[in-house]
């Protein structure tokens, strides 16, 4: 489980791409594992800048590359540019806002093989199914657990890096 200690850790920070890189830097800002694979990239999607502080310190900590976006139009332009391998999103209050705004940005090719994680602090089974049934792969109930979502996160990118070329074209 993940403390406060390893938020104050000396690991090494992965980059934030900023909204006003250029495309030209996307390779350089994202860093190269050893054996010269590209770290994953995830989009953090949401309103409050507390939230994507936290989720970005915590995806350095799991050795992700972060990209913020604050809105749905900001989301799409910086996927245009960087082409997220997956989209951490964490809904409004009002629920049916963040599903029209999902289903929005997976209707962009930016996205297309971005799976989408949602976090909401709706808990109701059905509200669950329905974020689902939307389109997101994943739907957390926040508080969310870190460790339970880093396992979601590395499993759906696993699943993206095992997927063979002839599906994606499908």
């Amino acid at each position: 489980m993940l403390s406060f200690n390893d938020f104050s850790s000396a690991l090494p920070k992965m980059p934030v791409l900023p909204p006003n890189a250029k495309s030209e830097q996307a390779e350089d800002l994202i860093p190269q594992t050893k054996n010269a694979r590209r770290v994953p990239l995830v989009m953090i999607y949401s309103s409050d800048a507390d939230i994507r502080l936290m989720f970005r310190t915590a995806l350095e900590i799991w050795g992700f590359a972060a990209l913020e976006a604050e809105t749905a139009e900001n989301a799409i332009e910086l996927a245009g540019r960087f082409r997220p391998d997956l989209v951490l999103m964490d809904s409004e209050l009002i629920l049916s806002r963040s599903l029209s705004s999902m289903r929005i940005m997976q209707n962009n090719k930016a996205f297309e093989k971005a799976p989408f994680v949602l976090l909401s602090g709706h808990a109701q089974k059905n509200i669950r199914n329905i974020a689902l049934a939307a389109g997101a792969a994943d739907f957390l109930v926040k508080p969310v657990n870190l460790d339970v979502l880093e396992v979601v996160l590395k499993s759906r990118l696993e699943q993206i890096e095992r997927k063979p070329e002839s599906e994606e074209f499908r």
